[in-house]
């Protein structure tokens, strides 16, 4: 008999331009982020719970999305306090795993 696993929960962020997306309103853990192949751009993420609140968490990680034809999975394993808020400059397509 094999153990659960554990899964968590998928956000998918993406868009054209800057934005601010709140992943989750309450703590947990930043487990994961996939970036597929050919994107362009940046996110920062915030132990924050709302869009309005990033400039006084700080950032808990900056990551640069770039061309590939390779798409890559980031490991985090981050927890955070409040939430997880993220902003996004550039072409991104990410989706953000928690738990």
């Amino acid at each position: 008999m094999s153990q659960p696993v554990s899964m968590g929960k998928f956000t998918v962020v993406s868009g054209t331009a800057a934005g601010t997306t709140v992943v989750s309103a309450s703590p947990c853990s930043l487990v994961r982020v996939f970036v597929p192949a050919n994107r362009t751009g940046t996110v920062s993420f915030y132990d924050c719970a709302t869009a309005d609140g990033t400039t006084a968490s700080g950032v808990i990680t900056d990551i640069t999305c770039t061309v590939g034809s390779i798409p890559t999975s980031i490991e985090l394993g981050i927890s955070t306090h409040e939430g997880i808020t993220c902003v996004t400059g550039g072409t991104t397509n990410l989706v953000v795993i928690t738990e």
